[in-house]
């Protein structure tokens, strides 16, 4: 899957750039953010929904396929903000967050490895020794 974490103290998002298939390693160095206008987007799940959950952030409605698994991070640089992307029904929420978050399979490791005084960059490489489906290099976006 893939390690996504957002440090609320540092106003960053890190993450790492393993894509699996199954049990196999697909590639180590996946661009995992996509940036649209002002805001630039973090998934975990099936890249095929991507483009979907953009044009449903972008629209007013914010009607997504059932079947599209969401979860995910929008940096709105306009208005300096993280979003938590995540579906109800078929309808995509957007939640702004005020604290730090992970996403993904290694996820909690990097979390807790925040909160144990890692930088994020530190966390997510952490967390891709404890993880074996986060790994690669380890990216960073400023808020």
């Amino acid at each position: 899957m893939t390690t996504i974490l957002y440090s609320h103290k540092e106003k960053l998002i890190a993450y790492d750039s393993r894509i699996t298939c199954g049990n196999k390693i697909s590639s180590d160095c996946i661009e995992k953010s996509k940036r649209v206008k002002d805001v630039t987007f973090f998934f975990t799940g099936c890249p095929a929904d991507d483009e979907k959950i953009i044009e449903s952030y972008f629209s007013d409605g914010r009607d997504i396929d059932s079947r599209a698994g969401v979860s995910g991070f929008a940096i709105d640089h306009k208005e300096r903000k993280v979003f938590l992307l995540s579906r109800d029904n078929c309808e995509l929420v957007v939640d702004s967050i005020e604290c730090s978050d992970s996403l993904g399979s290694g996820g909690e490791f990097a979390l807790a490895s925040l909160d144990h005084g890692k930088t994020a960059r530190q966390a997510v490489k952490y967390a891709m020794t404890r993880d074996c489906r986060s790994g690669g290099k380890v990216r960073v976006v400023k808020v």
